[in-house]
């Protein structure tokens, strides 16, 4: 009831009303400095309708909340916000300044409860997705200049970490520069390594793999995903059941580098007893349309090996493998 379609035109309302509710607005806003904080949300969230029926000019409304940007509640920035956004045409380079750094020190607030700094992130989102905002004003380089205060840090909830790293693939794909040090940020997640257990924090990981993956597809080899990827699988055997995962949303060409990628770790693991750890990646190669050297190379090194003392379910696997090599390909292509 308190919101009017974009593509409608205001009603037009008989001049003595529109000039009795003007003066109604005016009082109650005169009155915001002893109003509680949540009347003012409450009251920033409905000025929409008024504001567009009435055609109530910026520097009628927007003085009245501006003192909000130093209030020490995350509601009443948050009104403040509300407002800015219906005025996006009217805000000016040194306003714009001071609401990013206020919602970068709310992120950065750790006595702050989480859920404020994800509204923060939102709203810096947000900001720069605004309609109508005058061309001398940017944003967007106003919120990237300081873009490594988004950077996950250890002691952030987890759903924190997520939306960061979210945020920070966000303002990347938009500026369309990609450091090529973007994978350091998984530091602060480093426990997923270290869980025999799936933890909340391994999907948090494998989902931002996975979003690079399809955003920065071109920029692979530079962010040097597949080798992150191979040293995961190096030192941690039991993240292989994610690492398919990844294959499988990933588009044509990524899965066949990352395979690639994946085929020559496979066949040059060291010790070779440790091959037997990833049959359901060399099953995956020896399904794949890549050459399968790389498949036979690790079943003859694990086969051979002197250290290996092979188990008959271990047989059996390899077995598996080989059957699966002589399905999918050629048999001049396997024997060459």
């Amino acid at each position: 009831p308190y919101e009017l379609p974009p593509n409608r035109a205001p009603p037009r309302l008989p001049r003595k009303l529109v000039r009795t509710t003007t003066r109604s607005i005016s009082l109650v806003l005169e009155t915001m400095p002893v109003l509680s904080s949540w009347s003012k949300v409450f009251l920033a969230e409905r000025l929409s309708l008024f504001i567009r029926v009435l055609a109530l000019p910026c520097r009628v409304v927007f003085h009245h909340f501006l003192p909000l940007l130093h209030a020490s509640r995350i509601s009443l920035i948050h009104a403040l916000l509300v407002v800015a956004s219906l005025f996006a045409r009217d805000i000016d380079q040194v306003t714009a300044s001071k609401m990013v750094d206020r919602l970068y020190g709310v992120i950065q607030d750790t006595s702050v409860e989480p859920c404020f700094r994800l509204l923060a992130i939102n709203w810096l989102v947000s900001l720069t997705e605004l309609p109508g905002l005058s061309p001398s004003l940017d944003i967007l380089g106003l919120v990237t200049s300081k873009m490594n205060l988004l950077c996950p840090k250890w002691h952030d909830p987890l759903e924190l970490k997520e939306l960061k790293l979210q945020a920070l693939l966000y303002f990347f794909h938009r500026t369309q520069r990609v450091p090529r040090n973007l994978l350091c940020v998984l530091d602060s997640l480093s426990e997923f390594k270290y869980c025999l257990r799936p933890v909340a924090a391994h999907a948090v990981v494998f989902r931002f793999l996975i979003r690079i993956l399809s955003q920065f597809c071109g920029h692979m080899d530079r962010l040097r995903v597949s080798e992150a990827i191979c040293e995961l699988l190096r030192s941690h055997p039991n993240l292989l059941p994610s690492v398919l995962t990844v294959l499988r949303h990933t588009n044509t060409s990524v899965r066949y580098a990352l395979l690639t990628s994946l085929g020559e770790f496979v066949a040059r693991l060291e010790p070779p007893s440790r091959i037997q750890k990833y049959f359901g990646l060399l099953v995956t190669l020896a399904q794949s349309s890549l050459d399968p050297a790389s498949v036979l190379l690790a079943l003859k090194r694990l086969t051979f090996c002197p250290a290996s003392t092979l188990s008959w379910p271990v047989g059996m696997r390899v077995l598996v493998t080989c059957r699966q090599v002589m399905l999918y390909h050629p048999q001049p292509r396997i024997y060459e």
